[in-house]
């Protein structure tokens, strides 16, 4: 659990930042439009089917892309 007590020291908290810059934000800006759509489509129709997801976010192929 994170309290006050076991805050991160400055060093831990720029390494973190400069991690999640390096790997995460990538696979953000990859799917932030899509995500997008798949809450658009979410909203408007109150369901939306898992393999529906997948189109949309392109999950195979991005596994293809990664293999």
């Amino acid at each position: 659990m994170v309290t006050e007590d076991n805050d991160f020291t400055k060093e831990e908290k720029e390494e973190f930042m400069n991690y999640a810059i390096e790997h995460v934000v990538p696979i953000i800006r990859r799917y932030a439009r899509r995500i997008s759509l798949v809450v658009s489509v979410l909203l408007a129709a109150r369901r939306i089917d898992g393999e529906r997801v997948r189109e949309i976010l392109e999950i195979n192929k991005f596994k293809r892309d990664l293999f």
